[in-house]
């Protein structure tokens, strides 16, 4: 074996091991969290917990547990529709649920007592904090950009002036390493280069000095 086959054989060795760490590192999917709690504040365990979602019908279940915590990881993203319920509490439910890729959504419940067959529709709940995850982010819809006065040829990257903590965008290089006439902002302080845009939960990112 010569040493540029060897050299190849290695890349490739190095490829295949490389490649299902790359790929997990793709987010796809999104996450939904949440407390059920009774009356009182007190942490209700053994809730059964459904989604749906809300165009396919697609569901999923679980059930809180002693802390009252659940979790529904890895979901499709789209607009999901939750049902809390325990024997001896009306049940509880919530729709319009926005769950988006790479995101971790909260919806909390408070439990009042009754029957299972009596219902509370939870029909408008404010947006909390984001208490889940200590990243930052924020979903750009396409309706948002059909919608919005963007300047510089539509660009879309002017959004990022909409986001809290951003800066003004500005275009990062010389039109020799942007012809695209890319974008780009800081946050928080933070240089550009610590920014990750993702479409549809794919990095999409290219650095230049």
């Amino acid at each position: 074996m010569t040493q540029k086959q060897l050299c190849c054989l290695l890349w490739v060795s190095a490829l295949l091991v490389l490649a299902p760490h790359l790929a997990r590192g793709q987010a796809v999917t999104g996450s939904l969290v949440g407390t059920v709690t009774d009356a009182s504040r007190a942490a209700v365990a053994n809730a059964r917990v459904s989604i749906a979602e809300m165009n396919t019908g697609i569901q999923r279940s679980t059930e809180t547990n002693p802390s009252g915590v659940y979790v529904f990881p890895a979901l499709d993203s789209g607009t999901y529709s939750i049902s809390v319920e325990l024997s001896g509490f009306r049940k509880s439910v919530r729709e319009g649920v926005e769950v988006s890729v790479n995101s971790t959504v909260r919806a909390d419940f408070v439990l009042q007592p009754g029957i299972v067959t009596q219902a509370v529709d939870v029909v408008a709940h404010v947006p909390e904090l984001q208490t889940d995850r200590a990243d930052t982010g924020r979903n750009i819809e396409t309706k948002q950009l059909e919608d919005l006065p963007l300047s510089l040829g539509r660009n879309f990257q002017n959004v990022l002036n909409l986001v809290p903590g951003a800066g003004r965008a500005f275009r990062p290089n010389s039109e020799f390493y942007n012809s695209q006439d890319s974008l780009s902002t800081s946050v928080n302080g933070q240089s550009y280069f610590s920014n990750n845009v993702q479409i549809e939960g794919i990095d999409d990112n290219f650095r230049t000095p």
